[in-house]
């Protein structure tokens, strides 16, 4: 939640594309909604997967870097917000499609 909060905030002050929120917040339900499925349908725990830890690592320091705009990288004028923004929304893409491609028997498998 604070994750999704923070991007609808940066988007609200410009900072980021609403299209690039929307993704992040859509890939963050969707994974949560697996994770609940997994656990009613197997009783077990959906581990973070290593792109689902590097996805949250560039989420945060994207944050934190354009919560205080780009204030460490001004002197050198290198956008390393936007920069790790979009190194973050491709993590946020391939960890989505990995944990739906692992997780895929979930769907085929049905309900128990």
């Amino acid at each position: 939640m604070l994750v999704m909060t923070a991007f609808i905030f940066l988007t609200f002050i410009n900072r980021v594309p609403a299209w690039v929120t929307a993704i992040i917040v859509c890939r963050e339900l969707a994974v949560t909604g697996l994770r609940l499925l997994i656990i009613e349908n197997n009783g077990t725990v959906l581990a973070a997967a290593y792109p689902g830890k590097i996805k949250t690592l560039t989420q945060m320091l994207s944050i934190i870097i354009l919560l205080l705009n780009n204030i460490f990288f001004n002197n050198i004028h290198i956008p390393m917000g936007i920069i790790l923004l979009y190194v973050c929304l491709f993590f946020t893409i391939y960890s989505g499609i990995d944990y739906f491609y692992k997780n895929r028997s979930v769907f085929n498998d049905g309900f128990k």
